[in-house]
Parts: structure tokens; sequence; C-alpha cells
């Protein structure tokens, strides 16, 4: 399955309890600031300090709330938006910045995509001469598998399916990982060549319209939940007092259930992944 950056933020908002979104009921004059009357129920200046989003529009058009009037159901905002709020657009409230979760969402997909995001396996073919050892490209984070082949046509020999532990090995040489070929495979012949089918590295998350491909539905409450909790790390460290031990709290509480999810996760792995530095 799939889902965009904006229903993943929407996702997240959601597990922080931090999500109000709606259409204007009624065309602003300026960029200044948006109308809903669906907003009247709350107090005067009870969304100062909040984030105001507004889409469609530019890249990030995220700004501070600095005024509310409860009877006519306006805020406003400071600067003004990039464009004037119109009743075939969507605003969204946001306690803590937007922009923080759309970061804290690709910091989890980083450090979650081995656990929970669909495979997408990229072959690359590489040429090696007579080495026992070969660096593979930063890009080059899970291997599959790796295949060897003598001949330099690509066609007249088959590839040799190379196995872990017999034929090759991660070594780390001065903080380096390396492919080690090992004696009873043998060093590569001169042009011969490595087919290393590996896991891609997921693309950074900008626009609300990018997609991230995901195992399963279930799945998402793993990203959503350490996601939640580099939000709150986040939100810490740019704190002081009980505010940051409140947040600090919360981010704990957040990590402890991810590593429950993670387990669960673990379970599906694959038994022919090998990570780079020996997982």
């Amino acid at each position: 399955m799939t889902t965009t950056l904006l229903v993943a933020r929407t996702g997240l908002s959601q597990v922080v309890g931090d999500y109000w979104s709606n259409a204007p009921s009624a065309n602003s004059g300026d960029a200044s600031g948006v109308t809903d009357t669906d907003l009247s129920p709350w107090p005067n200046s009870w969304f100062n300090g909040w984030w105001s989003l507004l889409r469609p529009g530019a890249s990030r058009n995220i700004k501070r709330v600095t005024g509310f009037t409860s009877s006519t159901g306006i805020y406003t905002v400071t600067p003004n938006h990039d464009a004037t709020p119109l009743t075939t657009m969507t605003y969204e409230l946001h306690k803590y910045d937007p922009g923080l979760k759309t970061e804290a969402l690709n910091e989890a997909a980083t450090e979650l995509y081995f656990y929970l995001f669909k495979v997408d396996y990229d072959q690359v073919i590489v040429t090696v001469n007579n080495q026992w050892q070969y660096t593979p490209t930063a890009d080059i984070i899970n291997i599959r598998n790796i295949k060897y082949q003598v001949d330099t046509t690509y066609t007249d020999s088959p590839y040799r399916q190379l196995c872990r532990g017999r034929d090759w090995d991660w070594r780390n040489n001065e903080g380096t990982a390396k492919i080690q070929f090992y004696s009873t495979f043998g060093a590569t012949t001169p042009s011969s060549h490595l087919e290393i089918c590996h896991v891609k590295p997921l693309e950074v998350l900008t626009a609300d319209t990018d997609v991230a491909t995901i195992s399963d539905a279930d799945d998402l409450r793993l990203w959503y939940t350490v996601a939640a909790r580099i939000l709150y790390e986040k939100l810490a460290s740019a704190s002081v007092g009980e505010v940051r031990r409140v947040y600090t709290e919360e981010a704990t509480k957040k990590d402890a259930f991810a590593r429950i999810l993670k387990g669960r996760c673990r379970n599906r792995w694959p038994s022919d992944y090998y990570m780079v530095g020996g997982n």
C-alpha cells in the first residue's frame, strides 16, 4: 500500500492529539487571516501561537497564528499566507510546527524502512579486478544477495550465487564497511562482475503528494509512533523546565511502544537480508 506525506502528517498529528482541519467558511479579503465559523466555540486568542498550514499552496506555506476572534471565527497569521484563503482550499491548525512533523516522519522513515517499508530491490552491476575486498557505495545499505560472473559479456556465463559466511562477509576496515571475499570463493578475476541486489533507500518526503510505500496498514502505527517519539524529542530539546520534562516523558512512552512494534516487524524479516556491518 502507499501513503502520501499529507496522509502521514495527518496520522502523526492524530497520534499526538494535535489536529484540526477544515475548509474556510468564507473567502478572506486578503492573505492575513482565515475565516471559519466552526472555530467560534473556542474563546478569543485560543489559537494564538499555533501554526496555520494552507493547502493547496506554496511549499511549506506554514505561518504562525497571532490572533483569534471567537465571534467572527477569524484567526490572523504573521507573516501573511502565500495565498488568500478561499472556501475551495483547506487549512490545518497545529499546536506543533507541521514542518517539524514532516522532519520527524522522514527521520522515522530512515530509521524504520528496513523494518516495515515494502522491499524495493535494486540490482547493481559493478566491475571488480583481482580483488579480495569491495567497498560498496553509500546508497547500498541492506544487501539481499550477491552474485558473481567471471565472463565480461554478461551473456556467456551465468551468475553464481555467493553465500554469506562461506564466500563473503562484511568487514570493517578503518571505519568503512567492505565486502570481504573468502578463500573458499577466491579473489575476483580481471573485469569480472558482481550483481548486488539491495534494498533501495527511501526518498525524503517534502511535498504533500510525495508517496511512501508501506508493507501493510498495521505498520503505519510503528511509523507514526517512532515519528511521535522523534517529534517529542525535538520539542524537548527546544524547551526548558516542566515543559521539557513532559515532552521527554512522552518521548519515552512512545519509544517503549515502538520497541514492542519493532519486535513484531522483525519476525517478518526475510532470511537473506544482510545489513551493512553484519546484522
